[in-house]
């Protein structure tokens, strides 16, 4: 039987320190697979400033994640959720990317 090509590739990397099952570290990997949605992003950037964590290689991606994702508007959006009351909206969404943008922006 011939083997089918390989269309999908799945990786697991460890969210906190850009690691992949290859050993080595990337920030830029981990935001094409973790990156879900702004607002998942924004709780990840809260949580990494209420523990004190510096900036890094992977927040400075996460900003670069968060600015391409605003609207032309000037807001960020995110699609419905279905599982109240976890889910998120435009506003919420706006401020958890206002406060990552603010916390974790590199200087110029």
């Amino acid at each position: 039987m011939e083997r089918a090509p390989d269309l999908l590739r799945v990786a697991s990397y460890n969210v906190h320190k850009c690691v992949g099952t290859d050993r080595r570290r990337n920030p830029e990997r981990i935001m094409d697979l973790g990156a879900t949605n702004v607002s998942s992003i924004g709780w990840e950037m809260m949580d990494r400033a209420a523990n004190h964590q510096q900036p890094d290689a992977y927040t400075d991606a996460t900003v670069h994640f968060v600015k391409a994702m605003q609207t032309a508007d000037g807001n960020w959006r995110i699609p419905d959720g279905r599982r109240p009351p976890m889910n998120s909206g435009d506003y919420q969404t706006t401020a958890m990317a206002i406060f990552a943008l603010k916390t974790y922006t590199p200087e110029a």
